[in-house]
Formats: C-alpha cells, structure tokens, sequence
C-alpha cells in the first residue's frame, strides 16, 4: 500500500484477515518486517495501535467518522476492500444507466451510495461514497480483475478521501492505492490477535 494523508507519504505492506460479516485485522509492516500498526474492525468497536507512538484506541465508528467526516459503517468498509457490490432495501435503488457500467444510486441515512457495476464480471469498478452532511466523500477504483479460486477480485484498488467544501480546503483528505499480492478463501480458522502492551497511551 502506498498512503498519502495530507502529505504525510508512507509505502508499506499490509497484511489483511477477515471473516466475513464479523471481523476486520490489519496489520501495517513496513521495512524490515516490523510490525508499525495494527487495526481491528468488528460490527460496532474499532481498535487502533500504534506501536510508532505506542499509543492505541478503543472505541466505535464515531472516531472515523470523526478524522475524515464520513459516515462509515463495518458494511461499508467491508465491501471497500473486497470492492462488493452493496446491497440495498426493495425499492431503494436507482438505476440512473445500463452502459457502459451499470450505475445505481441509493441513500443510507445521511450517505449517498453511488456503484459502477461491469455486467460481464459482475464486480465493482468504482464505488463513491457522500457524506449528504458533511460534503466529504470516499471514492475507490478498482481493477486489474483476476480470478481466484473461481471468484473475481480486483487485485488494485484506488481509494481518495476527499474533504473540504472550498477551492482553498477541497484537496484535504487522504489517498491509498493498494495492490494485493495474494488472496486466499477459506483458510480455515484464523486468529485476529490484538493487544496493549504496558505503556502505551490512550488516544
């Protein structure tokens, strides 16, 4: 992964544990194989440690929603890094055109979810995520499609956060372009570890 927030640049590995619907594990290892950050996402809780500051966080969605002013759910973020399609309730999609990608519109509270579906793949090419509240947005790109154990993914993904509602504060948010160098399904059980060591700070 290669992240831009707000001119902070940082090219780093990633790797990435999910069991479906229930949980998230990020682990950020730069240079030399030691582990910089570690991130847990369940349905309702967030945890953050940082082990360059030695600072950690334990808390809810609020704190994203919070640093990039998007209302993000665990649903949304889930389907972020698989790039899925995401469902809506009967009657709350709008189909706005067929071609050359399908694009629907729905509204989940105050977001407004705008999906690029390719028909022939039956995947995501692009997803734009708008907080109606805020004006602030998540927007990501998706490709280099490729099938793995029988199911497509995108293997590279763009995702821009993008904040401020002016010409002179628009360009602040953050860019991360991910290339994902291996994908394996069902690997069986899978351990999401996550501790705080002895003097670490809360945030």
């Amino acid at each position: 992964m290669q992240l831009d927030d707000e001119g902070d640049k940082i090219s780093t590995n990633i790797n990435i544990r999910m069991r479906k619907d229930s949980i998230i594990w990020i682990s950020v290892v730069p240079a030399l194989g030691i582990e910089a950050a570690r991130i847990r996402l369940t349905q309702d809780s967030v945890h953050l440690l940082n082990r360059l500051k030695k600072e950690y966080f334990a808390g809810d969605y609020s704190y994203i929603k919070q640093k990039y002013k998007v209302d993000v759910t665990y649903d949304l973020l889930q389907a972020i890094l698989l790039g899925n399609y995401l469902p809506a309730a009967e009657g709350k999609v709008k189909i706005i055109d067929e071609k050359p990608l399908q694009h629907s519109r729905q509204e989940q509270a105050n977001l407004l979810i705008d999906q690029f579906l390719d028909a022939e793949l039956n995947k995501l090419k692009k997803i734009t995520i708008k907080d109606q509240e805020s004006q602030n947005s998540i927007s990501v790109d998706y490709s280099q499609f490729a099938a793995v154990e029988n199911r497509t993914f995108a293997k590279a993904a763009l995702i821009v956060v993008q904040q401020g509602q002016t010409e002179k504060d628009k360009t602040k948010g953050a860019i991360a372009a991910i290339d994902y160098h291996r994908i394996s399904l069902d690997e069986g059980a899978l351990a999401f570890p996550f501790s705080v060591p002895q003097g670490y700070r809360r945030q």
